[in-house]
C-alpha cells in the first residue's frame, strides 16, 4: 500500500484542533481550585465543575489527568456516546421495566466503561471475560511451563516410560535427555495449540463485546446494585480514586446524581476500597517493611474516592424544576399555590446542591457581546469583513464552534476561492456566510445539494413573490396607460357608442316608423343626432345612471328603460371608470412608479427586496399573501440565518457556492437558473439572463430542455425568437397547450418580452382560436402591432374573443396596422407586403372598419370583397369613387358595395336618414330594378318600404304588380303608384284589404282610374272594399265618391257590405250604390236611428214603401221627433197608423197618438180606438176624436166612457160638475156633447174647464 502523503510545502492550511486545550491564563484558577479540593479537603467527595458549553470544563479536567500527581489516579467517564436513549425492543424477554429508564441506561453505560477501562489481566477476579489479543510470547511461556509440569507428572508417575521404549532397555543418558526434551516440546506445542484454539472462544451469557450488553436481573432495581461487586473490585484493583463524569448533564436526568452520590458513599465505605490503598502503597513503592507498616497505619488518612462532575449551570435549574414537580404531587393545594414564587424555587434549587460537596463555577470567557472580538481573532488572515463578523458574532457564543467555522472556511476557501475555475461572484464574505449557515443548520445545508433545503424553499418563495409583484406592477402600468389612452380617445369612443345607440333605438318598436325622429330622453332632456355622440352624455350615463326613455317625436311612441338595460341592448358596458376624469399627472406618476418597480424586480438582491414590504406573493389557492421578509421569517429557522439574508451575505446564488465549480462558460446567473429551474423542473419566468447565458445553457444542457415547461423564461424566449426560431417554436408549442402555466407565461411574456411580435406570430398559427384573448392583455405601446400580427397570422382561423373589447381595439388601431394600412415611404425604406389574411380575420370576427381610407389597395379590395367595413357615407364614397349615396349610383360603380348595402340595409337607411337631401334611389328608371334586387337580397319588408319612402320624388310605379309585394304598402303610402282599379284590385288580392297605405294613397284622390275594361263584378268588389275601408278612409263622403267613380252597372247588394253607422247608407242610396227600396232599409246596413234617419232623408221613394220594416217601432218616437225628416214622410206614416200600431211599444203608441193629435189627423174611429187600447194618452185620444170627421156621437160617447176619469162622467147626463183640460180639442168635444144635450154648459175655471151636465129627465 502507498504511504500517506506528506503535506505540500505550499499548503498553507493549518487546521485548529477542537480538542480541549488547557490555557493557564484562562483555566489556571479552576485547576488550582480542583487540586486543592482533591489534595487538601478530605471531606469533599462530590465536586461539581459548572459552566456553559465551551467554557473550558473539559480543558481543565483533561489537564488535571495529565498532572503527575493524578495521572494514574483519574478514571474518566464520558457519556457523550450514549446518544438517544434506547427503546425497549419488540419481543424482548426483559421482564424488569426498570432496565429501560433513563437513569438505568446511564448506569449501564457507566458500568460498561468501568469494566472495559483496564486490561483483562489486571482484573482477573472479574467474572466477565473480555476479548483480548493472543500474545504469542506470553502464551509460549505459559505453554512451556505447563509442558514442564505435565512432563514432570508423567515422569514421576511412570507414565512416561512407555513413551520411551523406543530407546531400548538401557538408553544412554543423552538419549534420554533428548527424548525428554522432545516430549516436552510436544506437550508444550499441544498446550500452545489448545490455548490458541480456545482463546476468546468462551462467552458469558448477556455480555457481548464492544460495547458490552449488560442485562438487569428481575430482582435488581438498578445496574449499580446488580454489578456493585464488579465496580468495587475495579476500584480495588485499579487503585484509582478520582472519577471524572463528563456530559452526564446532557440527559437532563437529576436522578442519576442521587445514584452517583450513593455510589460514591458506598465505595468509600467498603473495606475493599479502603484496603486497596495499602496494597497499592506497598506494591507500588520500594518501602522497607517498617515503612510499609507505617503506611498501613496511616491508610485511614489517605484520600478517598472522589467524583468530579462537569455540568452546565442550567442543570441546577432543571433540578429545581424537578423538585417542584415532585413536591406538587404530594403537597397540599394551599402550599402548591405559594410555590409559584420565584424565591421559593431558588431555595429548592439551593437545596438540590446537597448532591455536591463543592461547586466550582467557570466564568464564561465568550458571550454574544464579546464574541465579535474572539471571532475577529479567529478569522485573522482571511478576507472576511468585520461587518459580516459583527452580524454572525451576535448569534455565536461558542469558541469551539468559532474554531470549527474557521477550519471549515479554510478548507472551503482553498477549494473555492482563488482557483482558476473560481465561481464568479463568490467572495470571502459569501463563502463564510454559507459556512456559518452550514455549522448552524448542518442537515439543511446537506439538503441544498438536492434542492430541498430551507434556502431552496426561500428561493421558491422569492421567485413567487417576484412573479406576483411583476404581474401586479405590470397591471398597474397597463391600467395607467389605459387611463391615459381613455383621455385621448373619449371623443372617438363617444362617437362609436352614439352610432351604436342610434342603431339600437331604430331597431326598437319606437323606431319602426319615422326612425329619424327617435330621441333618447335623459330625464326631461332629449338627445338626438350629434348630441348622442357627446362625451358629456356618456359621462352622465356612466356616473349618474339615470332613468332613460326612447321617444318618437312623430308617432309619440315611448319606451322607458334603465341604464343597465341600455347597456344590455347595446352589448357594451357603460363603465364609469372609462368616463371618469383622468388625473393625467397622477396616472403618469403611477405608470412611472410601476416601471421603476418592474426594473427593480428584475434586478435586485435578497437583502434589497427584504426591505420592500409592498411586494407580496399571490393569495391564490387559499394561500396567505406575504412579503419576502415574512417569507424569510417563516421559512428560516434561526435568527442568524435571517440576519445573513437581510444583510445580503446569503443571496439567491447560495446553491452555486456549496461545491466546486468546474465550468468556464456558465456564469452565476446561468448556473443558478439551471440549478433552480431546469434541474428541478420548475419554471422561473422572470429570471434575468443574457443571450450569452442562454447560449451557455444550451451548450451545457442541449436543446432538449426546450421540450420541458421548465424552460419557460422571458429572456430565454427573447434570445430564441431572434437567434434560434426552431427552438423558440418548441417552447411556443408547449404554450399552445394553454394550461395554467402556459397562460401565465404567455401573459408575462407579452408584458416584458422584447420579441413579442415574433412570439404572437408563432402562437397565432398554433393557437388561432385563443390568440385574440391572448394579445388583448399586451401593453398599450405594442398592442396595435401585436393585434396586427395576430390577425395576419391567424387569418380566417381566428377564434371568437370572449369579450367585445378586442373588436374595439382593432377599430382603434387598425389604421396603423402595417399589414393592411397604406405604407409610409418616409418612415421605412422597406415596403411592408400587405397581408389580406388580416382582413380575413377581421371579417371572421365580424369587425367592421369605420374608415377604409387608411387601407392599402390590396387590403381595400379584400375589405370590399368580405364586407369588413362599416357602412357609412365616407366609406361608400371612398369605395365607390363617387359622392352619391343612392343605391342605383352605388350599384353602377361597385356591385360588392351595393351588395353590402343591401345586406346591411338598416345601417344604410340610417345613413340616408342622417344625410340631408340623400335619397335611396335617384334615377326613376332604376327604381323598380333596385326594389327587385333588394327583394332578392332578402331585405326585410320594413326596410324595403323605407327604401321606397326615401327614394327620389320622381320615382313612381304605374303597375304595382311590377314591384315586390313588400314595397306595395310604401308605394301606396307615398303615392308612388297610380290610383287605378287594376292596382287597387291587385293590392286587394295580395293584402286582403285596403289598409292605411291605400288610405294615404286615396286620401287626395276623387276618382279611381279605369284604364281598359274592368269587369262589373271586379268593379263591384272594389267598390265594396272601398266602402268598407272606413278605418283608413274615415270620410264616408270620400269613400262613396271613390266607389261611385267606378261606375257600377248595378247597385251593391246590402249583404255584401258591413254595417256602418252614420250617413254612409244614405250617401250610397243617393249615389245609386244602394237600391232605394224597402230591402235596403230593412237590411242590417241600418243598425240604428241616426243611420236610418240619414237614409230616410236621402231616399226619394221611401214615402211610397214606408212600413214597419222600413221604420221599426223602436225608431217611431225619434222619427216623429226628427227635424230633418220631411213632413210628407211623417204624414205618410200618420196616414197609415193602422199599420204601425200593432206590436208598437207604449212609448211608440204615445208618440204616434201625440203626433197625430197635434197634426190634426183625421183618423177613423177604429184607429183611434186602437191607439186608446194600445195606451195612447187620454188627451191625444180626445184630440183625435175632436179632429175626426167620421166618428159618430155614439162612437164618441163610447170612447169617452173607455177613457179614464173624468171623461166617463161627461159621456152621459147627470148631476156632477167635472173638471177637464181647457184646450181646443176638449172644447170642441164638449160643444158637440152640448149640442147633443148631454152637457148643459162648460166654463173655464182655474186653467181648466168646469162641465155642467144636463140632468136626466
Amino acid at each position: 500500500m502507498p504511504d500517506a502523503p506528506e503535506p505540500a510545502a505550499k499548503d498553507s492550511i493549518s487546521l485548529r484542533s477542537l480538542a480541549p486545550s488547557y490555557d493557564e491564563e484562562r483555566h489556571g484558577v479552576y485547576l488550582r481550585a480542583l487540586v486543592r479540593a482533591l489534595r487538601e479537603q478530605d471531606d469533599v467527595r462530590n465536586i461539581a465543575l459548572t459552566g456553559a458549553y465551551g467554557t473550558g470544563k473539559s480543558s481543565v479536567l483533561q489537564h488535571l489527568g495529565e498532572l503527575d500527581e493524578f495521572k494514574d489516579r483519574v478514571l474518566e467517564l464520558s457519556l457523550s456516546t450514549v446518544g438517544v436513549a434506547e427503546e425497549q425492543p419488540d419481543g424482548s424477554t426483559q421482564t424488569n421495566p426498570a432496565a429501560w429508564t433513563k437513569t438505568n441506561l446511564i448506569q449501564k453505560e457507566i458500568v460498561k466503561q468501568i469494566l472495559y477501562r483496564d486490561a483483562p489481566e489486571r482484573t482477573r477476579g472479574s467474572r466477565f471475560r473480555r476479548l483480548s489479543r493472543f500474545r504469542v510470547w506470553r502464551e509460549a511461556g505459559v505453554a512451556m511451563g505447563l509442558g514442564v509440569l505435565v512432563l514432570a507428572v508423567l515422569w514421576l508417575s511412570g507414565l512416561a516410560a512407555p513413551l520411551l521404549t523406543f530407546l531400548g532397555d538401557d538408553p544412554a543418558l543423552g538419549w534420554v535427555v533428548l527424548a525428554g526434551l522432545g516430549l516436552l516440546a510436544i506437550l508444550s506445542g499441544v498446550i500452545y495449540a489448545i490455548r490458541w484454539l480456545t482463546h476468546n472462544r468462551v462467552f458469558l451469557e448477556k455480555l457481548s463485546a464492544g460495547p458490552a450488553t449488560v442485562s438487569l436481573a428481575a430482582t435488581s432495581s438498578s445496574y449499580f446494585d446488580q454489578y456493585m461487586d464488579e465496580i468495587v473490585y475495579f476500584f480495588e484493583r485499579s487503585g484509582r480514586d478520582i472519577v471524572i463524569f463528563e456530559d452526564i448533564d446532557r440527559f437532563e436526568d437529576p436522578h442519576i446524581f442521587e445514584t452517583l452520590r450513593a455510589l460514591n458513599t458506598l465505595l468509600n465505605g467498603t473495606e475493599q476500597v479502603r484496603g486497596r490503598r495499602r496494597i497499592r502503597t506497598v506494591t507500588k513503592t520500594t518501602m522497607t517493611e517498617a515503612q510499609a507498616d507505617r503506611a498501613f497505619r496511616k491508610s485511614d488518612s489517605l484520600p478517598e474516592v472522589k467524583f468530579i462532575y462537569a455540568l452546565r449551570d442550567s442543570v441546577f435549574e432543571k433540578l429545581g424544576d424537578d423538585t417542584a414537580t415532585d413536591d406538587s404531587d404530594t403537597s397540599e393545594p394551599a402550599r402548591s399555590g405559594a410555590r409559584a414564587d420565584a424565591a421559593d424555587d431558588e431555595v429548592r434549587r439551593a437545596n438540590r446542591t446537597k448532591f455536591f460537596d463543592i461547586v466550582i463555577p467557570i466564568v464564561p470567557f465568550i458571550t454574544h457581546r464579546n464574541a465579535r472580538d474572539l471571532m475577529l481573532d479567529a478569522m485573522d488572515g482571511t478576507e472576511v469583513s468585520p461587518d459580516l463578523i459583527n452580524v454572525v458574532a451576535r448569534f455565536v457564543a461558542d469558541m469551539r464552534l468559532i474554531t470549527d467555522m474557521r477550519n471549515e472556511y479554510d478548507i472551503y476557501a482553498d477549494r473555492l476561492l482563488g482557483t482558476p475555475n473560481q465561481m464568479p461572484g463568490i467572495d470571502a464574505d459569501r463563502l463564510f456566510a454559507l459556512i456559518v449557515y452550514k455549522c448552524v443548520h448542518m442537515a439543511d445545508f446537506e439538503a441544498i445539494r438536492f434542492g430541498s433545503s430551507d434556502l431552496d424553499r426561500l428561493h421558491d418563495a422569492w421567485r413567487g413573490i417576484v412573479k406576483a409583484a411583476v404581474v401586479t406592477a405590470q397591471a398597474r402600468e397597463r391600467a395607467a396607460a389605459e387611463q391615459l389612452a381613455i383621455e385621448r380617445t373619449l371623443d372617438n369612443r363617444a362617437r362609436q357608442l352614439g352610432d351604436r345607440l342610434e342603431l339600437v333605438m331604430r331597431a326598437t318598436p319606437v323606431g319602426q316608423h319615422y326612425s329619424e325622429y327617435v330621441q333618447l330622453r335623459v330625464g326631461n332632456t332629449p338627445h338626438e343626432g350629434p348630441q348622442l355622440r357627446s362625451p358629456a352624455l356618456w359621462t352622465q350615463l356612466s356616473n349618474e345612471r339615470p332613468a332613460l326613455a326612447f321617444t318618437n317625436r312623430q308617432t309619440g311612441h315611448h319606451m322607458s328603460l334603465s341604464t343597465d338595460q341600455l347597456q344590455t341592448l347595446m352589448g357594451t358596458p357603460i363603465d364609469a371608470a372609462q368616463w371618469a376624469k383622468v388625473d393625467r399627472a397622477a396616472q403618469i406618476e403611477v405608470q412611472r412608479q410601476a416601471q421603476v418597480d418592474i426594473a427593480f424586480l428584475r434586478h435586485h438582491a435578497w437583502s434589497e427586496i427584504c426591505e420592500r414590504s409592498e411586494f407580496q406573493s399571490s393569495a391564490e389557492g387559499g394561500k396567505v399573501a406575504e412579503t419576502f421578509e415574512q417569507a424569510v421569517a417563516r421559512i428560516l429557522k434561526s435568527r442568524l440565518a435571517r440576519a445573513l439574508v437581510a444583510s445580503g451575505y446569503l443571496n439567491e446564488y447560495f446553491a452555486l457556492y456549496v461545491s466546486i465549480y468546474y465550468g468556464q462558460h456558465l456564469r452565476p446567473r446561468a448556473l443558478n437558473y439551471i440549478v433552480h429551474a431546469l434541474d428541478r423542473g420548475a419554471a422561473d419566468i422572470h429570471a434575468e439572463l443574457d443571450p450569452e447565458d442562454v447560449e451557455a445553457i444550451i451548450g451545457d444542457k442541449g436543446t432538449d430542455i426546450f421540450r420541458d415547461r421548465a424552460a419557460y423564461n422571458i429572456r430565454v424566449l427573447d434570445h430564441l425568437l431572434v437567434s434560434r426560431p426552431g427552438e423558440a417554436e418548441m417552447i411556443v408549442r408547449h404554450v399552445a397547450a394553454w394550461g395554467r402555466d402556459d397562460r401565465d407565461f404567455a401573459e408575462a411574456y407579452l408584458q416584458a418580452g422584447t420579441s413579442r411580435a415574433r412570439f404572437v406570430r408563432i402562437l397565432a398559427r398554433l393557437l388561432p382560436t385563443k390568440i385574440a384573448d391572448i394579445v388583448i392583455g399586451a401593453p398599450g405601446e405594442v398592442l396595435g402591432e401585436l393585434i396586427d400580427v395576430a390577425l395576419a397570422s391567424a387569418g380566417a382561423e381566428i377564434g371568437e374573443p370572449s369579450t367585445g373589447e378586442f373588436a374595439d381595439l382593432v377599430i382603434e388601431h387598425y389604421a396603423k396596422f402595417p399589414s393592411i394600412s397604406t405604407p409610409a415611404p418616409t418612415s421605412t425604406k422597406v415596403m411592408v407586403v400587405p397581408k389580406p389574411a388580416a382582413v380575413d380575420a377581421i371579417a371572421k370576427l365580424g369587425i367592421q372598419l369605420p374608415a377604409t381610407a387608411p387601407l392599402n389597395s390590396i387590403a381595400r379590395s379584400r375589405v370590399i370583397e368580405l364586407g369588413a367595413y362599416e357602412l357609412n357615407a365616407v366609406n361608400i364614397e371612398n369605395l365607390t369613387g363617387q359622392p352619391s349615396l343612392a343605391l342605383d349610383a352605388i350599384r353602377a360603380n361597385s356591385e360588392a358595395v351595393y351588395a353590402a348595402a343591401l345586406g346591411r340595409m338598416t345601417k344604410y337607411l340610417a345613413i340616408i336618414a342622417g344625410q340631408q337631401g340623400a335619397v335611396t334611389v335617384d334615377d326613376p328608371h332604376q327604381f323598380l330594378p333596385v326594389l327587385a334586387s333588394a327583394h332578392d337580397a332578402a331585405v326585410a319588408d320594413e326596410d324595403l318600404q323605407r327604401i321606397v319612402e326615401a327614394a327620389s320624388a320622381h320615382c313612381h310605379v304605374d303597375a304595382i304588380a311590377d314591384a315586390p309585394e313588400g314595397a306595395w304598402r310604401a308605394l301606396a303610402a307615398t303615392r308612388r303608384v297610380t290610383v287605378s282599379a287594376a292596382n287597387l284590385l291587385a293590392y286587394l288580392d295580395r293584402v286582403g284589404a285596403l289598409d292605411e297605405s291605400i288610405g294615404l294613397l286615396l286620401g287626395d284622390v276623387e276618382a279611381v282610374e279605369l284604364p281598359g275594361e274592368v269587369a262589373d263584378a271586379e268593379r263591384n268588389r272594389l267598390a265594396v272594399a272601398i266602402i268598407s275601408a272606413r278605418q283608413v278612409i274615415p270620410s264616408a263622403v270620400h269613400r262613396v265618391m271613390l266607389a261611385a267613380s267606378l261606375e257600377l252597372a248595378e247597385p251593391i247588394p246590402p249583404a255584401s257590405l258591413t254595417p256602418e253607422r252614420g250617413e254612409i247608407v244614405g250617401l250610397m242610396i243617393a249615389a245609386g250604390l244602394l237600391a232605394d227600396e224597402e230591402a235596403t232599409f230593412s237590411s242590417s246596413l241600418v243598425p240604428d236611428w241616426p243611420t236610418r234617419e240619414a237614409a230616410l232623408i236621402r231616399s226619394s221613394d221611401v214615402p211610397v214603401f214606408i212600413s214597419p220594416a222600413v221604420l221599426p217601432e223602436a225608431d217611431i218616437p225619434a222619427f216623429l221627433r226628427s227635424t230633418v225628416v220631411s213632413t210628407r214622410l211623417k204624414d205618410a206614416v200618420l196616414s197609415n197608423l193602422a199599420v204601425f200600431i200593432p206590436g208598437a211599444s207604449r212609448t211608440s203608441i204615445r208618440a204616434l197618438g201625440s203626433t197625430a193629435a197635434a197634426s190634426g189627423t183625421d183618423a177613423p174611429f177604429a184607429v183611434i180606438d186602437q191607439l186608446r187600447a194600445a195606451g195612447a194618452p187620454d188627451e191625444s185620444v180626445v184630440a183625435l176624436l175632436a179632429a175626426s170627421t167620421t166618428v159618430t156621437l155614439d162612437e164618441l160617447r163610447a170612447e169617452l166612457r173607455a177613457l179614464g176619469d173624468p171623461y166617463p162622467s161627461i159621456a152621459d147626463r147627470g148631476s156632477g160638475r167635472p173638471l177637464v183640460p181647457d184646450d181646443v180639442a176638449h172644447r170642441k168635444v164638449l160643444d158637440r156633447l152640448k149640442a147633443a144635450g148631454i152637457v148643459s154648459d162648460h166654463k173655464p175655471e182655474r186653467e181648466r174647464r168646469r162641465v155642467s151636465l144636463r140632468r136626466q129627465a
